[in-house]
């Protein structure tokens, strides 16, 4: 479900962008426009390749193949918007507004992929009982994000079980 709300993200962003400049508008002079221009391509072109990011994460690919391939989408993205912008009225192609979509890119890109790289892996690990469940994961957690996963049919009776069931649970809720 994730997933998919991030790939609708990406394709709403993918699409606002390019409606935005699709739309004509008048001729400018000033500085300040020009400023923001330059700041709104770095924004639209950043945040394409770190919706990317977020998607690629989702894949096994390793962290460094993400960032190149956000990177170099997202410069792609800038450079066929600039083309599209030869075709609308009163815009043009400029190589700041396509320098500003690079640096954007790779910017959030970047970003992303430091996110990636703090983010822990997960392991599953199966615990028999308390005691060697409450150590274990506690050295564990320094490296990864543990799930604890208790299975031990051979408890008996099954008000044993149950005791060291809730008592497991406790300690795990109590864990993180």
């Amino acid at each position: 479900m994730l997933k998919k709300i991030k790939i609708y993200a990406l394709l709403f962003w993918t699409l606002f962008v390019f409606f935005l400049i699709a739309i004509p508008l008048p001729e400018y002079n000033g500085t300040i426009e020009k400023l923001y221009d330059k700041v709104a391509h770095l924004f639209f072109f950043g945040i394409f390749s770190g919706l990317l990011a977020l998607i690629l994460a989702d894949t096994r690919l390793k962290k460094y193949q993400i960032f190149f391939i956000s990177f170099i989408s997202g410069i792609a993205y800038s450079a066929l918007c600039e083309i599209v912008q030869i075709y609308v009225p009163g815009r043009d192609v400029s190589d700041l507004d396509l320098i500003a979509g690079v640096i954007g890119a790779f910017i959030f890109s970047l970003f992303a992929y430091f996110l990636l790289w703090l983010r822990k892996p997960v392991l599953l690990l199966h615990i028999c009982c308390v005691g060697c469940g409450v150590y274990v994961s506690q050295v564990l957690k320094k490296e990864f994000n543990v799930i604890l996963y208790y299975f031990n049919p051979n408890i008996f009776p099954k008000e044993e079980y149950g005791k060291r069931f809730s008592e497991t649970k406790r300690i795990a809720n109590k864990r993180t």
